[in-house]
């Protein structure tokens, strides 16, 4: 169980890392979004629990916006960054 928790918030936070939460919602990652909280909590790293708790929280006023964007192209993935979403 631990091993898929480390996985789940390693994948988390590279995307994050690479492209922001902008990228990270962008690429259809949502569903890890939840499992990431909890893993982050387990790893003892409240602090990034805490931190995806809000992205969670953030995702749901923008999650219209957003999706508006994606079209599946690389300049709407790229206009998506002109809009401060986090």
């Amino acid at each position: 169980m631990i091993f898929n928790q480390q996985c789940r918030c390693y994948t988390v936070s590279g995307e994050i890392s690479n492209g922001g939460l902008n990228q990270f919602y962008f690429n259809n990652m949502k569903p890890l979004a939840e499992m990431s909280i909890e893993g982050f909590s387990a790893l003892g790293s409240q602090k990034l629990s805490d931190v995806m708790a809000k992205a969670v929280e953030l995702y749901q006023d923008y999650k219209q916006v957003l999706d508006g964007y994606n079209d599946g192209t690389v300049e709407s993935f790229s206009a998506s960054y002109a809009r401060e979403n986090f």
